[in-house]
């Protein structure tokens, strides 16, 4: 699942223009079809229908990507060889609610179709980019277990040489912790919609610590989707937190399940009750 916040609007950006509101927005964003390229591939976002739950919008659609297969023909063709153009697609469903974390985004994942926030950012991306005049920007990142991170630094301990954070600033409605003001005010104070804050630490000997509070606030907030971070020992990467998403069952056959209500309120009740 990915997290897709937005930062507020630049005054200069709303002069003589209606700020919309970021649900409306969304809805709006998620309700067209999109054509847009992914690593030379183009997919297709289409809009499947939305649900309401306790007054918020879910919306949901699906990606799909043309793929040829290679199959054979019947006896009476002597199974000759041949070319078989078919689609593949991959469910989607929005959270739009106005959560002080950001809306939430659950995607199928199919190896066919390609890695779930590569999409996503590919999709947004082009999303950004027809909307622009909107005055709004979205972006996307993993809500990642915070316990591989914990992990790989006990594994690596006296062998971690780089650590990198990379942040998002951080959503106006979402003031979690120290880091996140931090980020707010590097915001405001760049005058900027999207700031994207890279922090490096190195140590050739291998001697970084993991155990104050800063890293752990940093963990915590990117593990909500605020960013990501990535270990290296020597020239080995070994973490990198867009590889560790949080993943569900949908515990059903997912390709139909967003094709009716009881589906949808299922998928609902499974990902974000």
């Amino acid at each position: 699942m990915s997290e897709i916040e937005h930062p507020p609007l630049l005054d200069k950006m709303l002069e003589g223009r209606e700020q919309d509101d970021r649900t409306d927005h969304l809805i709006h964003a998620f309700s067209k079809r999109w054509d847009f390229n992914h690593r030379g591939s183009q997919l297709i976002y289409l809009p499947v229908d939305k649900e309401s739950d306790d007054g918020i919008t879910f919306c949901f659609g699906r990606i799909g990507k043309q793929v040829v297969d290679h199959v054979n023909e019947g006896p009476e063709r002597l199974f000759e060889k041949k070319q078989q153009t078919s689609w593949r697609a991959s469910n989607l469903v929005l959270n739009t609610g106005s959560d002080p974390d950001g809306q939430k985004l659950a995607i199928q994942e199919r190896g066919d179709i390609g890695k779930p926030l590569a999409i996503v950012n590919s999709l947004v991306q082009h999303i950004n980019a027809e909307l622009e005049k909107s005055g709004w920007v979205i972006t996307a990142n993993v809500i990642s277990e915070k316990s591989t991170f914990w992990e790989a630094t006990e594994k690596y301990k006296g062998q971690i040489t780089k650590a990198e954070f990379s942040y998002v600033t951080p959503n106006i409605l979402g003031i979690r912790s120290q880091l996140n003001k931090r980020l707010k005010d590097y915001r405001e104070r760049e005058n900027a919609q999207l700031v994207l804050v890279t922090v490096t630490i190195q140590e050739p000997k291998g001697h970084l610590r993991f155990d104050t509070e800063e890293v752990q606030d940093a963990i915590e907030y990117i593990s909500e989707g605020g960013g990501s971070v990535k270990l290296k020992a020597g020239k080995e990467k070994i973490f990198d937190s867009k590889d560790s998403a949080k993943a569900k069952d949908a515990e059903s056959d997912d390709s139909t399940a967003i094709d009716d209500k009881n589906g949808r309120q299922g998928l609902i009740k499974r990902f974000f009750k």
